[in-house]
């Protein structure tokens, strides 16, 4: 060319002429050019997605890169920087992207259940809710735990601690079963329970 500009420089800089020129207004793109004060340095920040372009020239600063700090960097430091923006912005879209597919399968999840739910008979229904309810158990039961985990395995360390160091915890212990025991009977007693749920067939008061 007669300028002696490369085509694809020259295609890189009517880019940045357009992306300066699409500011919101004539200052702020001033200030952007001003402030890189080089056109290798302006190339390189196109490839900053639109937003971030926008928030560097309006803001002066945007994730890490501040306009006050391009003119003290090279071109290449200039280049890594931005692309670490552009990944930390594509990671960033990747995680929404993801969350509103979720979002959008627990929906459709929770549709079919609904239509299920709706032209199925009452046994089949019955059913449904008792499946409910064994998984609520199998949680809780899997947070009681066991011997090496969970709240027994809590208590167990605790009473074996106390006891090692002439410690009492007994008060202690027994008022945080006592809640736990107070909560199972106040589903069991509910007032509100068409009918009475009869006491645990373990020969024993729950």
């Amino acid at each position: 060319s007669r300028l002696g500009m490369e085509p694809r420089q020259a295609q890189r800089m009517m880019e940045a002429a357009r992306r300066v020129s699409a500011l919101p207004n004539a200052s702020t793109s001033t200030h952007l050019v001003d402030s890189v004060k080089s056109e290798s340095k302006l190339i390189e920040l196109l490839s900053l997605p639109d937003e971030q372009f926008k928030e560097l020239a309006e803001v002066g600063e945007t994730g890490d890169l501040a306009l006050d700090d391009i003119v003290t960097m090279s071109v290449r430091e200039l280049r890594n920087q931005v692309r670490e923006l552009r990944a930390d912005s594509e990671a960033k879209d990747s995680r929404i992207s993801k969350l509103s597919d979720d979002l959008n399968k627990e929906h459709e999840k929770l549709t079919k259940a609904q239509r299920r739910w709706k032209s199925a008979t009452p046994d089949d229904q019955l059913v449904q809710l008792q499946q409910a309810v064994t998984e609520a158990e199998q949680n809780v039961l899997a947070a009681i735990g066991s011997e090496s985990a969970g709240f027994r395995a809590a208590v167990a360390t605790l009473a074996e601690h106390a006891d090692s160091n002439g410690l009492d915890t007994a008060q202690f212990l027994g008022d945080t079963i006592g809640r736990l025991l107070t909560a199972l009977r106040i589903v069991r007693d509910d007032d509100e329970l068409p009918f009475a749920i009869p006491l645990v067939n373990d020969g024993a008061e729950a």
